[in-house]
């Protein structure tokens, strides 16, 4: 568990220099200073993951208040202040849905995919978007296709989790012969090899 949220920090650090480094190219004025700010946010909130969440709480990761506080509400910020629907910044969303779908169930999944897609409808929504059928056909749209990515994520730790456990299996099984044909082998250490590997 640590281990796989040390790797969701280095993607974060990723982001926030690419993040910062791409914006001018996209973005003019206060949505361009807004954005460096919650780029600086983030930051301070990665430091904050790491040097006292990962070591002292991890187990608030696992079930989500701080990844519902933390990374959404800093991609929410940048949805409003970037434009709100207009805004190309949504794709962040499409990482927040492989995150859930790799570290929650199915269920659980499908709890907090709704919680990241009402605070994406709330940004737009903040950020002033015209109540247009073109405009809620475009939410719907990327709200579709986010949720597909998370239960596509969720089906291949399912899959993945079931070749683990095919392959453990197999390695017993594998294991078990070989104890057999040693124990076959030589009568005198009958039954040793079994009792070793229980």
């Amino acid at each position: 568990m640590i281990r796989s949220e040390k790797q969701i920090l280095s993607v974060r650090w990723l982001g926030i220099p690419i993040a910062v480094a791409a914006s001018p190219l996209l973005l003019h004025g206060r949505a361009l200073v807004a954005l460096w700010a919650v780029c600086a946010v983030a930051a301070g909130y990665c430091v904050v993951v790491s040097r006292v969440v990962l070591p002292r709480r991890p187990e608030w990761l696992l079930h989500g208040p701080l990844f519902l506080l933390g990374d959404v509400g800093l991609a929410a910020a940048v949805i409003v202040w970037t434009g709100g629907v207009r805004s190309e910044l949504y794709l962040v969303y499409f990482l927040f849905a492989v995150l859930i779908g790799l570290r929650f169930g199915r269920r659980s999944t499908a709890l907090w995919l709704g919680v990241v897609l009402a605070s994406y409808c709330a940004a737009v929504w903040v950020a002033g978007a015209p109540p247009t059928l073109s405009t809620w056909g475009t939410v719907g749209w990327r709200l579709g296709w986010i949720a597909c990515t998370a239960f596509f994520a969720n089906l291949i730790i399912d899959h993945a989790t079931l070749a683990e456990r095919r392959l453990q299996a197999s390695y017993d099984a594998t294991l078990a012969a070989l104890s057999s044909a040693l124990d076959q082998r030589d009568v005198e250490t009958e039954g040793h090899s079994q009792r070793v590997m229980a």
